[in-house]
């Protein structure tokens, strides 16, 4: 790149910035929720994609260790987008139980 275009671009950015535009990442300090704790300050959430408030339920924390424990991780639980047929005893019918919602002969559940 030709050092006119970095300087345009640093120019650009940092006019982004100084205008209060610029995007900053802020990290959460607690659960996500209606309000959060961002830095020490109590915030009131209106970004999440926790619209129906379970990115804490216990519930759903506690199946999805379960999950884990029981059938790992990933990709490596089910290689069904290598082999159909090599599936894990639970994500093979829940893969068939989908596919006949969908009038479709196979499914492929990530």
């Amino acid at each position: 790149m030709s050092p006119d275009f970095l300087t345009h671009i640093r120019d650009t950015l940092g006019q982004i910035e100084t205008d209060g535009l610029m995007k900053v990442e802020r990290a959460l300090t607690s659960p996500q929720g209606a309000h959060i704790d961002v830095a020490g300050r109590d915030m009131l959430n209106l970004c999440a994609n926790n619209y129906l408030g379970l990115a804490d339920n216990p519930a759903l924390i506690a199946a999805a260790k379960q999950a884990l424990d029981a059938d790992g991780f990933g990709m490596a639980r089910c290689a069904s987008f290598v082999a159909p047929t090599i599936c894990t005893v639970r994500s093979k019918p829940a893969s068939q139980r989908f596919s006949k919602k969908t009038t479709r002969s196979f499914c492929r559940l990530f």
